[in-house]
């Protein structure tokens, strides 16, 4: 695991942020793992952002965008297993931005980086064999917060990723679901002891 810590200004500002990015590993570079753990992802979004509930500072600032609702209904298709191309193409055409919380572009550039750039020449990406996890906060002042409780967010993600029954089951759920983002998030909160 790698984190990133950066300020976005000075301490004392009424600006004052710390965002914490965590660049997790993928465990195997094959298309099929890499679309559990964004599935998964997807369908826990809207649970991590209330459970983290980032700073104000931050979202004025746009600091990630959850997936677009057309890329997670992708995602939860029962028959959805790309292979690499059409990963990188779905991902891409949907999501033409590094500005996500799960932001794909350094993976998907270790993947293919022609396949990646031929689309989005101008984006500053780094091609690496990690997932880039841009939504947790630092809060350096706050007692409560903990790197460790950040990291278990993400390993609840990568454990409902493993779980394939589990899984489906949930993009199942989530495709039946008539409810909003707060819905959901309320409905996936067993994912943080499961």
């Amino acid at each position: 695991m790698s984190c990133g810590m950066r300020a976005r200004v000075a301490p004392g500002s009424p600006f004052f942020a710390f965002g914490l990015h965590l660049n997790p590993e993928t465990p195997s570079l094959d298309a099929r793992t890499i679309t559990a753990i964004v599935k998964a992802y997807a369908m826990a979004s809207p649970w991590l952002w209330r459970a983290i509930d980032p700073d104000t500072t931050r979202r004025l600032l746009n600091f990630a965008e959850p997936f677009s609702d057309e890329y997670v209904r992708l995602l939860a298709g029962e028959s959805y297993w790309p292979d690499e191309s059409a990963l990188i193409d779905d991902y891409v055409r949907l999501n033409p931005t590094r500005n996500r919380d799960l932001d794909m572009l350094p993976l998907l550039a270790f993947l293919n980086e022609d396949r990646v750039r031929s689309k989005l020449p101008d984006e500053k990406i780094n091609p690496r064999p990690t997932f880039h996890y841009r939504l947790p906060d630092m809060r350096l002042g706050d007692p409560d917060w903990s790197l460790a409780k950040e990291w278990n967010r993400w390993v609840a993600v990568e454990r409902l990723a493993a779980d394939a029954a589990r899984l489906a089951a949930t993009c199942r759920a989530y495709l039946a679901h008539e409810g909003g983002r707060e819905d959901w998030a309320v409905r996936t909160e067993g994912l943080e002891v499961a």
